[in-house]
């Protein structure tokens, strides 16, 4: 028997259990590290509006005929989501605009584009099933706002303030928005300060 090729043959297997043990346990520091974090909130600018400022009210017509008020009349928060008909990531985040569309009673979502025109935009709007969803073609809208990029999306109460705003690049950014409008604080990451400078002085 070939002891040499024995004990290399076993020795290298061994390293391979080792670095496959490693593995998993690094995996599951990254899993624990990720819970400890919690979720990431929409990445607030200190760019364009400030948080608690007003809104002038904004009246246009739609893409579809509609006519549309920004904030929206009535008792419901308004979210404005600016995208673009050739923004790949506009493309990703659309299936979560169209649900909060659709299930969050509260919240009235409004697309504002100011890039392309109106059948580019109208194609954008039809890819992703919503073309119910009021859809104005606006770069003043935008330039008011001082929006220059998207997906950007900027809340406003029934009063026309600004009640949170952030680049916006998945569902989990979305739903920070709407938590922190629900938790009555500006962002997420603000709760979570707050919360952290409590249980630190408790």
């Amino acid at each position: 028997m070939n002891w040499p090729f024995v004990a290399s043959y076993t020795a290298l297997w061994i390293l391979v259990v080792l670095l496959a043990a490693g593995f998993v346990a690094l995996a599951r520091q990254i899993g624990l590290l990720y819970r400890r974090l919690g979720q990431s909130g929409a990445r607030i600018e200190n760019t364009g509006l400030d948080l608690g400022q007003i809104v002038e009210p904004f009246v246009a017509t739609d893409l579809f005929g509609n006519r549309v008020r920004v904030p929206w009349l009535g008792p419901q928060h308004t979210l404005l989501m600016f995208v673009a008909p050739f923004c790949s990531v506009c493309d990703q985040v659309a299936p979560a605009v169209k649900s909060i569309s659709e299930t969050e009673k509260g919240v009235v979502v409004v697309l504002v584009s100011f890039n392309g025109d109106a059948d580019s935009n109208r194609a954008y709007a039809a890819k992703h099933a919503m073309s119910r969803v009021p859809y104005v073609l606006s770069p003043d809208l935008a330039l008011r706002l001082h929006v220059l990029a998207t997906p950007y999306a900027i809340v406003l109460d029934s009063t026309g303030v600004v009640r949170a705003k952030g680049l916006i690049n998945s569902r989990e950014h979305l739903d920070s928005l709407l938590n922190a409008i629900e938790l009555n604080y500006d962002s997420v990451q603000t709760y979570r300060k707050i919360v952290l400078d409590q249980t630190a002085s408790a």
